[in-house]
């Protein structure tokens, strides 16, 4: 008996220890599944608080407040290292901030994690576009389009990529189709324009300009842009017209002071063309061509010391502008000062070869020490005389100007003429033949003639027997 009592109780026993090996394994696999469910909770948690860290960040990049969004992009990456559009949107604001290197990794970094985000390529075209790596630039828009055909901005950017590669053929087609795809977006008919204006399709420039001007009437730089061209067509009451318009809406805006100088010179106003240019100085201490053109309205006022003074600021802060050069040459030689005079003009036909007026002023100038030092006084003075006359006229002949979104040097010239013939006059009681060689700066051939006739009888009231031969265009 006592046997099977024993028995009895070591089955029990072995019941028991298998009964609870067996709940042990029932909580292990429990608790493994409950470690799972809380994993993907916590994962699914996290995932979502990066995407609403990411979503803040997209709200309030929308409202340009760039600190505030970066603070969010760089959060949500921390909470899912693999989320790509945050590391697209964190590239595009440091591309804003010029932080060059870190948006072009940050752009890498969502390409890498997914090729398939034409955003990626599209902000890292952007960096590759400030840092002036044109070709990289356009690569990378291209794959954003291949992407997504309908990526409006990558058209526009690559527009202007291939703007600063003076592709304007390829520009204009990229304007077309984002303008296409977004017909209301007056920045792209602004830069069209720009392209048109570059290929010399001034009209059509015009057109883009007014375009942008009805979509944006409050954009001073439109006006600016569109007044370029009528200051290139000589309409220069439109181009009045629209720089003032254009100082209206920013009265900062140094450029079209500038530009709006150079057209009252242009039409004859001295007074104001000095007043505006002097505004545009405050303004812009180093615009080379307001110092240039109220150098030449000062010569033609006849107030040589300030003109020389402004000729002197224009060299300092451009070198190898071959029109100050002449201009000062011009100055120096109506105070007599042909010493001076003469360097001027050789640096003015160094930078530009083919500067009549400069050559011609230089070959009279010798010649007048030539004669002089012959004892030939008079012809010597007579030329000197015409000379000074020939440089003061040269003044209204050309003039620079300020681009609406910085300095360009583009002179404005009537047609060259060479007028030839022959006159006698009393000279010292005695009548003397002299003959006629000048370039003169004319609206026509009957301007030109008149003009030489007029300095021949105000250099030599005894003049008589004056016959011009020949008057022809200069090439």
């Amino acid at each position: 008996m006592q046997k099977c009592k024993y028995n009895s109780a070591e089955q029990q026993s072995r019941r028991m220890t298998a009964y609870y090996k067996e709940g042990v394994l029932a909580m292990k696999k429990i608790t493994l599944l409950l470690t799972a469910v809380f994993v993907l909770f916590a994962a699914t948690l996290y995932a979502q608080t990066a995407q609403t860290r990411l979503d803040n960040g997209k709200r309030l990049f929308d409202q340009d407040k760039d600190d505030e969004a970066m603070q969010e992009f760089t959060e949500a990456i921390r909470l899912d290292p693999n989320l790509a559009e945050a590391y697209a949107y964190r590239a595009r604001l440091y591309n804003g901030k010029k932080d060059y290197d870190r948006g072009l990794a940050d752009a890498n970094k969502a390409i890498q994690l997914n090729p398939r985000l034409a955003m990626g390529y599209f902000v890292r075209g952007n960096v590759y576009k400030n840092k002036n790596d044109n070709d990289r630039a356009i690569a990378d828009y291209t794959e954003a389009i291949k992407l997504d055909p309908q990526y409006v901005f990558a058209y526009f950017n690559r527009a202007m990529a291939y703007l600063n590669k003076k592709d304007y053929d390829r520009t204009i087609a990229d304007f077309n189709q984002g303008i296409r795809l977004n017909p209301n977006d007056a920045d792209a008919y602004n830069n069209r324009g720009l392209a048109y204006s570059k290929k010399g399709d001034k009209d059509r420039a015009i057109a883009d300009y007014t375009e942008a001007i009805r979509l944006n009437p409050n954009n001073a730089t439109f006006y600016g842009n569109r007044s370029m061209i009528y200051l290139n067509k000589n309409d220069y009451d439109r181009t009045i017209a629209d720089l003032t318009q254009a100082i209206r809406l920013n009265p900062n805006f140094a450029g079209a002071y500038s530009n709006r100088g150079k057209a009252y010179l242009l039409k004859g106003d001295t007074d104001r063309a000095i007043t505006d240019l002097t505004q545009a100085i405050r303004l812009n201490p180093n615009d080379v061509a307001a110092y240039s053109n109220r150098g030449a309205a000062y010569g033609i006022k006849e107030d040589i010391d300030r003109a020389i003074a402004d000729l002197n600021q224009a060299i300092r802060l451009n070198t190898n502008d071959a029109m100050d050069y002449r201009n000062r040459g011009a100055m120096y030689a109506r105070k007599g000062d042909y010493d001076r005079a003469i360097p001027d003009f050789e640096a003015t036909l160094r930078l530009n070869p083919n500067d009549q007026i400069a050559r011609t002023g230089l070959d009279d100038l010798k010649e007048a020490q030539r004669l002089k030092n012959a004892r030939d006084d008079a012809l010597a003075e007579w030329m000197l005389k015409e000379l000074e006359r020939r440089m003061m006229g040269a003044l209204m002949g050309g003039g620079s100007s300020s681009s609406s979104s910085g300095s360009s040097s583009g002179h404005v010239f009537r047609y060259t003429y060479n007028v030839q013939g022959s006159f006698t006059a009393t000279v010292n009681g005695k009548i003397t033949p002299f003959t006629v060689n000048e370039l003169v700066q004319a609206t026509s051939q009957g301007d030109a003639r008149q003009q030489i006739e007029n300095a021949i009888k105000n250099a030599y009231p005894t003049a008589n027997n004056i016959n011009i031969t020949r008057i022809y265009q200069q090439p």
